[in-house]
Order: structure tokens, then sequence, then C-alpha cells
């Protein structure tokens, strides 16, 4: 239940801040996976569409407030390598260490996969720094709606 309630914290603060144009929760996920054929290969947290400097991109969005096992990244990574409508994806962490382990954790992804502290970014989405775990390359929301 934290987890929702912080997920929701932080759809609240990125809708204040204008840089959200549709928001999708897992709810909303889950049934397309569960009950249609045009599903995603995992039920993300949200699947956001920012939108900034007039550009829009759909991104799924994960909040991991707690670490899982490696083994348990490995198996969402060969999911995430099933899917082909998602392109970018925004991990938030909580803590630096987890936002570090999650760069390492997401390099072999196919999609891009941006980290970042939740915090930070809830306070500041367009400013914040991210990670793009594949490259190890930092970036912005910019970044990931035009790139």
């Amino acid at each position: 239940m934290r987890h929702d309630v912080e997920l929701n914290d932080i759809r609240l603060a990125l809708t204040n801040a204008g840089v959200v144009a549709g928001w999708k929760t897992e709810h909303d996920i889950r049934a397309l996976n569960d009950f249609t054929t045009s599903g995603y290969a995992k039920d993300f947290d949200a699947l956001v569409v920012f939108t900034v400097g007039g550009g829009s991109r759909e991104v799924a969005l994960e909040y991991e407030r707690t670490p899982k096992s490696s083994r348990q990244y490995k198996r969402i990574v060969d999911a995430l390598r099933r899917e082909s409508r998602i392109h970018h994806i925004l991990y938030l962490a909580p803590s630096p260490e987890l936002v570090s382990f999650l760069s390492y954790s997401f390099g072999r992804a196919r999609q891009q996969v941006w980290v970042g502290s939740a915090q930070s970014f809830s306070e500041n989405p367009s400013g914040e720094l991210l990670t793009e775990a594949g490259s190890l390359r930092p970036g912005r929301l910019h970044d990931i709606v035009t790139g």
C-alpha cells in the first residue's frame, strides 16, 4: 500500500509540474494484459505521456520502492526483451544506492531504461539528471521525450 501512496505522490507532483498529458494506471495496464491480445509484456506501474518543449512521448514508469534480487531483475529484463510497444522506461527509486543498482540491472534491456531519484525527479522533472542504463549516459526528461 505504501508503494501505491508514494506512486500517487509522484503522479500528483508530475501533473502539477505540467509535464503529464496522460496517465494509465497499473490497473488499466493489467486489464489490457489479462483481457485483451493487445497488452504489454509487463504490468508496468503506469504508462505516462510526458510532454516537454512541444513534444510528447509515452513512457512506461516504474517506481521501485524496495530492491528485488538480481535474479528477479534478470527475469524483468527478459520480459522487456519481448516488449515491442514500449521503447522508453523510466525507473524511479527513493535512494541513490537503489538508483545505482537499477542502472546496473537494466544495462541489457532492449529499451532505453532511464533511472533516477524519485524525489528529485518529482520536484524538478525537467531539470533532474537521469541515467540511461544501457550506456550510463546522463540525460533529462527532454532527452526521453525527444530521443
